[in-house]
């Protein structure tokens, strides 16, 4: 960072100027150094933002080139229409060259959180973000204009994620009547369809689908239970013994 007027001198290596007369001003060389210098003391601030759910990236853009290794995502905060808000833990960036702008890259949690926060179908209108001071520093060590979770500022671009959620387990649990079902990212629970949702035995030779009477979570997060009703429970139950009675 140049904080210091020592480190500010000026050399040229031509003509600097004429005078009225035409004479030209001598050479400066070697270098001559400031007389007075006044250091920069206005903090940087955010100009534009670019939220990327397809590839999990926040680009920020500033009014000044700011300082990367100083930066703290963990003074971030994400903000979904219902003014819910998701701090970031951390994530990943070049701290190898200082500039005006940064592509921050979400850590595999807080990008499935953001999801969650944010809901279905978010637009750059009503999706914001929030910013500590102590996010980062400029070149001469002012910290950031904050944006206060308050007075959120909204995103200027938004990428809506294109990729689809995957199926990563399930578990059944008999004596709750429950089954827990783990997908890739948030899912919307509202949306499961049960009639899709079928237990089956090793070579699909008998399977029981579930039907209406069950029912599940309304919550838009990875774990999605399905609570079973008796009707349903009872014909998994009959599957059970016909797996065991013909195994």
């Amino acid at each position: 960072m140049i904080v210091e007027s020592l480190n500010c001198r000026l050399s040229t290596a031509g003509v600097l100027a004429l005078d009225t007369a035409g004479n030209p001003a001598n050479t400066v060389s070697p270098s001559l150094n400031v007389t007075t210098y006044f250091p920069d003391t206005t903090s940087p601030s955010i100009t534009y933002a670019f939220l990327d759910l397809a590839l999990g990236q926040l680009t920020l853009s500033f009014s000044e080139v700011v300082s990367e290794p100083s930066i703290d995502c963990r003074g971030l905060q994400i903000i979904g229409s219902t003014n819910t808000a998701y701090r970031l833990q951390g994530c990943w960036f070049d701290a190898s060259a200082n500039g005006t702008s940064v592509v921050l890259s979400f850590l595999p949690d807080d990008r499935n959180a953001i999801f969650a926060v944010l809901g279905p179908f978010p637009n750059a209108s009503r999706t914001y973000i929030a910013a500590d001071a102590n996010t980062l520093v400029d070149m001469y060590g002012n910290a950031l204009a904050s944006i206060a979770a308050g007075a959120h500022r909204a995103v200027d671009s938004l990428r809506p994620d294109d990729a689809e959620p995957v199926l990563n387990w399930f578990n059944v649990n008999m004596s709750s009547l429950q089954i827990y079902l783990n997908f890739s990212k948030p899912t919307q629970g509202a949306t499961l369809s049960f009639a899709l949702v079928a237990c089956e035995n090793g070579n699909s030779t008998y399977s029981v689908a579930l039907s209406n009477s069950s029912t599940i979570t309304q919550t838009n997060t990875m774990d999605q239970t399905i609570y079973l009703s008796a009707a349903d429970a009872n014909r998994i139950k009959l599957l059970h013994d016909v797996l065991y009675s013909t195994a």
